[in-house]
């Protein structure tokens, strides 16, 4: 969201990414997984 990264501090901002790139990290895992399953 363009807004809030406007306007929040930097190191919210930095955190939020993080998490973002740690949750797409997982689903990815998650969809591997699932793949391997059949």
């Amino acid at each position: 969201n363009p807004n809030f990264a406007g306007k929040a501090p930097p190191e919210v901002v930095q955190e939020c990414r993080a998490n973002l790139a740690e949750a797409e990290t997982q689903a990815e895992l998650a969809r591997r997984r699932l793949d391997d399953l059949g």
